[in-house]
C-alpha cells in the first residue's frame, strides 16, 4: 500500500494508483481505479473506474463508473455506481443506484434503492422512504418496509429525519421478482415471489407466490395469491 496522501480541494483531479488516505472536498474527479486505506468525500464526486478500500465514507452526491469494493462503505446523500458493490457493511441513508449486483455481510438503508442485479447479504435491512426496486433479494434475515425503523445514533442531522422530502414525495414500497431469507418482514411490497422459513407480510403487500417451512403471518390488508407451506423433514 503506498503511504501518500491525496486531497482534492473544489475541481481538482486524481490519477489511479495506490494511496494510503483520498480526501474529496467539492467536485473532484478521480481518474482509473484506487485502492486505498480510507476514502471520504464530500460534495459531488466521480470516480471513472473501481474503488478498493478499508473504509469509504461519502455525502452529498458521488458517482462511480466502475465497482465498490472494501470493507466498511457509508454513504449519505445520493449514490450511484455503475458497477458492483463488494463489502462487508454497507449503511445508507438517502437514495442508491446500482448497476450491478449488491454482496455484503450487512446491508443497512433508510431511503430508496434500485439495483439492477440482485442483493445478497447475511442481514439487510431497509425502512422504505422511496421506491426500492430490485430483482432478487436473498439472505438470512431480511426487513424491508416503511414501519422498518432504522435508527443511528451519531447522525444529529434533521435532513435525516425528513428523508422522504428530498427523495421523493411519493411513499416507498419495495418492487421485487424474488425475496428469499430464512426470516423475513415485508410491509409495502409487491414481489413475485417470496419464499423462507419464518414469513411476516405485514400491512399493503402484494404477493404472487408465497413458500414458507415454519410460519407465516400475513396482514388483513396484503394479497397473497397463491400459499405453500413446504415440508421438509426438519417440520415434519
Amino acid at each position: 500500500m503506498a503511504s501518500g496522501n491525496v486531497l482534492l480541494l473544489g475541481a481538482g483531479k486524481c490519477i489511479e494508483g495506490k494511496y494510503k488516505k483520498v480526501r474529496v472536498i467539492g467536485s473532484g474527479q478521480i481518474e482509473g481505479d484506487i485502492t486505498c486505506e480510507k476514502l471520504t468525500s464530500a460534495g459531488a464526486a466521480q470516480v471513472t473506474g473501481n474503488i478498493y478500500f478499508e473504509r469509504c465514507k461519502v455525502s452529498g452526491a458521488f458517482e462511480v463508473k466502475g465497482n465498490l469494493e472494501g470493507k466498511c462503505l457509508r454513504i449519505m446523500g445520493a449514490g450511484e455506481v455503475g458497477g458492483k458493490i463488494r463489502v462487508e457493511t454497507c449503511r445508507a441513508y438517502g437514495a442508491i443506484e446500482v448497476k450491478d449486483n449488491i454482496n455484503a455481510e450487512y446491508f443497512i438503508v433508510r431511503g430508496a434503492i434500485e439495483c439492477i442485479g440482485s442483493i445478497n447479504c447475511e442481514k439487510i435491512m431497509v425502512e422504505l422512504l422511496g421506491k426500492c426496486v430490485v430483482e432478487e433479494i436473498g439472505a438470512s434475515e431480511i426487513a424491508i418496509g416503511q414501519k422498518v425503523k432504522i435508527k443511528e445514533k451519531s447522525i444529529k442531522h434533521k435532513m435525516i429525519n425528513k428523508m422522504r422530502i428530498h427523495i421523493g414525495k411519493e411513499e416507498g414500497d419495495l418492487r421485487a421478482q424474488a425475496v428469499e431469507g430464512d426470516k423475513i418482514y415485508l410491509d409495502h411490497a409487491k414481489v413475485d415471489t417470496v419464499s423462507g422459513g419464518e414469513i411476516e407480510i405485514g400491512p399493503y403487500c402484494e404477493i404472487e407466490r408465497l413458500e414458507y417451512t415454519k410460519s407465516v403471518k400475513i396482514h388483513e390488508s396484503s394479497k397473497v395469491k397463491e400459499q405453500i407451506q413446504i415440508i421438509t423433514r426438519r417440520n415434519r
